[in-house]
């Protein structure tokens, strides 16, 4: 799990590489992992390795979409935030995403400051909170 010392891991998951290349620049250029997924299935695979701060999520994924993943992650109590990202903003499926707890939807094309912005509201925070002894 992160810790107030540890740097935060933030997973992308898009199934189009040059935008998984582009923000995973944007993500460790503000001082976070990016920690980049294909696919809802590789990142549901990658949790064995690593614990994301924060997930930025494609809304049209090619084996789930954003909003699947989202309400697999909301079953499994996995209490982790979750950005989603779509060109199609005024989809029938984005509703439902912010419905099962997406703490924000953001349309593409986005600006890098607005999603680095909700990044920083949703992960500083977190970061700051006292650990349990």
């Amino acid at each position: 799990m992160t810790s107030s010392k540890s740097t935060p891991i933030v997973f992308i998951v898009d199934d189009d590489a040059a935008v998984r290349s582009a923000l995973s620049l944007l993500v460790q250029s503000c001082g976070w992992k990016p920690r980049a997924c294909s696919s809802g299935s590789e990142f549901f695979a990658a949790l064995a390795s690593a614990w994301p701060a924060c997930i930025v999520v494609d809304l049209q994924l090619s084996d789930m979409d954003g909003s699947m993943l989202q309400r697999e992650i909301s079953r499994l109590r996995m209490n982790v935030p979750v950005i989603v990202t779509t060109a199609y903003e005024n989809h029938p499926r984005t509703l439902p995403a912010v419905l099962d707890g997406a703490k924000a939807v953001i349309a593409k094309p986005f600006q890098g400051e607005e999603l680095i912005a909700t990044i920083t509201r949703i992960v500083e925070p977190a970061q700051r909170r006292p650990i349990a002894a």
